[in-house]
């Protein structure tokens, strides 16, 4: 189960993530003033071999959800669950 986690810092070595023009209601996505995705994608885990989804909110706010063991993995969860999470978010505003 993928875990989601708070961080303050932007890393460099990040890489876009095709998903927010396959899936454009991503990126941005509306949860109240200030907190708009701005960019969601896939990066490698600073720690082991797993994949994390890289998540940054307009007000500059960095979130990671964690625990994918593939690339696949993760891309896969934004496929299919990104836009589960974000509504879930959503109702509990």
């Amino acid at each position: 189960m993928p875990i989601s986690s708070d961080h303050s810092i932007y890393s460099a070595t990040l890489r876009p993530h095709p998903i927010s023009a396959a899936k454009p209601e991503l990126s941005p996505h509306q949860m109240g003033r200030g907190s708009e995705i701005t960019m969601l994608k896939t990066v490698p885990a600073q720690a082991g071999n797993g994949w994390r989804v890289f998540i940054q909110w307009a007000s500059g706010r960095i979130q990671y959800i964690s625990g994918f063991e593939s690339l696949q993995d993760a891309e896969h969860w934004i496929a299919t669950e990104a836009q589960n999470w974000l509504n879930a978010l959503n109702a509990q505003l």
